[in-house]
């Protein structure tokens, strides 16, 4: 999609304008599940890398850190951030390498479906070493309902971001168009997304061998609406 390709190249500016905490807030939640739960952590994959800020973030902090992400453009920030990277699907990592933790944060609401939901874990569960940590985030279906109908505006000195979005067949169907103001050329991307509940994420989980011990819907990271979860996989 052409609108991803330059989103990418603004995506940095329009996070740290429009959330400029959120990075630190993914990067606090992490440091405080590794000491909570005593991780040993040798090896970790931000699953959701995007152009890479947290695993950098954490890169600074030595720790051993790599991304994965579907958008190819969003990858090649994140190289130029020097992390290593690899383009795969969360619901097919099949990366041939273990893991100590896995991220997924801002994307399980790409995941249509709870069989999808359940690939995804299963997926994440294979490239988790034994007593391996999943962290993640996602937001509730009543977020999903209240997302109907609400329309963004986002303005950058190159750029002018508009964001929409609709209901369709019970999901979130979004639709976002850039205007690159310089040349008048409009960039178009549709998508749809869905919410999920902790008890979608529970269901999802059973026939893995992840078991959860952290939930939660307070506000942590985001607004009301969204809730955090810990998984390990089981020896």
């Amino acid at each position: 999609m052409d609108a991803y390709r330059i989103f990418s190249k603004f995506y940095d500016q329009y996070i740290q304008d429009t959330a400029p905490l959120l990075h630190k807030k993914y990067f606090d939640l992490v440091l405080e599940t590794v000491k909570r739960f005593q991780i040993e952590t040798t090896r970790i994959l931000d699953a959701s890398c995007g152009t890479g800020t947290l695993a950098k973030m954490l890169s600074d902090e030595h720790y051993n850190i790599e991304g994965a992400d579907l958008s190819e453009d969003m990858l090649k920030y994140a190289n130029k951030k020097g992390i290593k990277t690899y383009r795969k699907d969360i619901c097919k990592l099949d990366i041939d390498r273990k893991y100590d933790i896995i991220l997924c944060f801002d994307t399980l609401g790409h995941i249509l479906g709870n069989d999808n939901l359940r690939k995804a874990l299963l997926s994440i569960s294979n490239c988790l070493n034994p007593n391996g940590v999943f962290i993640c985030d996602g937001g509730t279906r009543k977020k999903a309902q209240r997302m109907v109908g609400q329309t963004y505006h986002y303005e950058s000195e190159e750029y002018h971001l508009t964001w929409i979005n609709k209901e369709q067949n019970g999901h979130v169907k979004v639709h976002f168009r850039i205007l690159e103001k310089t040349s008048g050329i409009h960039y178009n991307a549709s998508f749809l997304l869905e919410g999920h509940d902790i008890e979608d994420m529970v269901v999802a989980a059973t026939p893995t061998d992840l078991e959860i011990i952290y939930a939660t819907l307070e506000p942590i990271v985001k607004l009301e609406g969204s809730f955090i979860m810990c998984l390990r996989k089981n020896k």
